[in-house]
């Protein structure tokens, strides 16, 4: 039951931690939309100066993978504006290439000249040629991927402590730089695990006026599957040795249980009788069985509802109603099988 609730506050994190997408995007994705809308026809797709309208105007512009690593962000704020004392051997500022040359101090802010440094800067820095659209690949790694490896890619998503993995740091290119695009391609569709993210489609069975409460399953500390050998062990049966259905205190209320009552469970598959535990432990809504014991046999009250794909059967979520036992009933004894005897062995 325990981990049913960690597994439901861990979607809650993540649905309230996932970031606002489009409205505050990376600085280099939005010095990246500049460089395609302005500078990719001289410096090309790539930065390395071989743009069509490079060549239609006969000009051969920096190739920005080798030449910005040596330059300050200060020189390539005076390459990109024009303003300031040129310093920079051979390489003219942009206005002076032709008269018919923009003045980009007058096209562009000061933030969207860093934004666009530090775009170069990755162009700079990377080893390998970008592959698709980026901003595409930035929506599906918040999405899917962020939760491990981080806001920034560097590792320390909120699930690394959850689940005890350390995964790559992206920003560290003595670690990416060592694999080449289709080995990075190859990593994320056929790694250790085939994930594959599925939209959230609700239960066959949820609540209703008539059944108001879902009952889910769940296995014992103390018992495994249906008994036939933990229950032979007279010490674990002293520490469980009935079945009891968990109900969160604010349900027990709203209906009328008391704790170590035997109520009657309801489903719309069947009924059984069974002891009431009141916990907390038991979120508001939900009440929690096991399937260990032949005297409250859970599975009567279960959903027999196929999952389309892998058509396991929705045991865990059906809903249910309780309802008072008849005066003097008692909850159903089913008798347990004998030991099998010994049977002698052929020799």
């Amino acid at each position: 039951m325990k981990n049913f609730i960690n597994f439901v506050m861990l979607l809650t994190l993540l649905a309230v931690s996932a970031p606002k997408v489009a409205a505050n995007p990376p600085t280099a994705y939005e010095g990246r939309r500049l460089y395609v809308s302005y500078c990719q026809l001289c410096h090309g797709t790539g930065g390395k100066g071989d743009g069509p309208l490079a060549k239609e105007m006969q000009i051969s512009p920096a190739d920005l993978t080798t030449t910005v690593r040596s330059r300050s962000d200060t020189i390539l704020m005076k390459i990109i504006t024009g303003e300031g004392r040129q310093t920079i051997t051979g390489r003219d500022r942009h206005n002076l290439l032709s008269d018919s040359m923009p003045e980009w101090k007058d096209v562009f802010s000061e933030p969207q000249v860093r934004a666009l440094i530090a775009y170069l800067r990755f162009l700079g820095s990377s080893k390998h040629d970008l592959m698709g659209d980026p901003e595409v690949g930035m929506l599906l790694y918040q999405k899917y991927c962020q939760v491990c490896h981080g806001v920034e890619g560097d590792g320390d998503g909120i699930m690394t402590q959850l689940m005890g993995i350390m995964p790559m740091d992206h920003t560290n290119p003595n670690e990416t730089n060592s694999i080449d695009n289709e080995e990075l391609v190859k990593s994320i569709l056929d790694g250790k695990g085939r994930f594959m993210p599925l939209s959230y489609r609700a239960p066959a069975e949820l609540p209703d006026e008539e059944y108001p409460l879902i009952l889910t399953t769940a296995r014992n500390l103390y018992q495994y599957h249906t008994g036939t050998m933990s229950r032979k062990v007279q010490g674990i049966n002293v520490l469980h040795g009935e079945e009891r259905v968990e109900v969160n205190p604010e349900d027990a209320k709203a209906h009328g249980i008391q704790d170590g009552e035997t109520i009657r469970l309801v489903s719309r598959r069947g009924d059984l009788a069974v002891k009431a535990k009141v916990t907390p432990v038991s979120p508001p809504g939900v009440v929690s069985m096991s399937f260990h014991f032949s005297e409250t046999p859970t599975n009567v009250l279960t959903s027999s509802a196929l999952d389309p794909v892998a058509k396991i059967p929705e045991l865990k979520v059906c809903a249910v109603r309780k309802e008072a036992l008849a005066a003097g009933e008692k909850p159903k004894k089913i008798p347990r099988r004998a030991p099998r005897k010994k049977q002698a062995v052929a020799k």
